[in-house]
């Protein structure tokens, strides 16, 4: 069982790498042909996709973005204790349709046999804190009134 975590570990950490050098060849080496894959359509909306549809979507994403900053979280939802890939603070590669989601996404990977068999976006993660784009905004709303100050309107 070890062994099997350490190989997964591996393939996410080489996943991330080389969508951080632009490696899209590599990335799609790991990915299993059968495999299933979430990316967004024309209008923000998640869809899932074989690899090819994915790849394609997810080249361009990559060959117009930089990346300055990886982590990593585990899945608390729908593939609890997965390994969840978080790009730039998690605004990579889902664009955010509108404030009602969650400000960050990341990219949960399933590896199964060696090879990466599903990418999903996730949202829910064990350690790293995830408001939705509505309560960053109130956040920093918040900031430019004093203390006991009850009506904005007089400013």
């Amino acid at each position: 069982m070890e062994a099997t975590l350490i190989k997964t570990k591996n393939i996410v950490i080489e996943f991330a790498k080389a969508t951080k050098r632009k490696d899209v060849e590599f990335i799609e080496s790991l990915l299993s042909d059968e495999g299933e894959f979430h990316m967004q359509d024309k209008d923000l909306k998640r869809i899932e996709v074989g690899k090819k549809e994915f790849m394609d979507w997810y080249r361009i994403r990559v060959e117009n973005a930089q990346i300055t900053h990886i982590s990593y979280d585990q899945c608390i939802f729908c593939s609890i204790g997965k390994p969840v890939v978080l790009f730039n603070d998690g605004n990579f590669p889902r664009i955010i349709e509108n404030r009602f989601e969650r400000s960050k996404t990341g990219l949960m990977l399933n590896v199964i046999d060696g090879k990466i068999s599903q990418i999903a976006f996730c949202t829910l993660f064990a350690n790293t804190e995830n408001k939705y784009v509505y309560e960053c905004l109130k956040s920093v709303f918040d900031s430019y009134f004093q203390p006991g100050v009850t009506n904005p309107r007089r400013l």
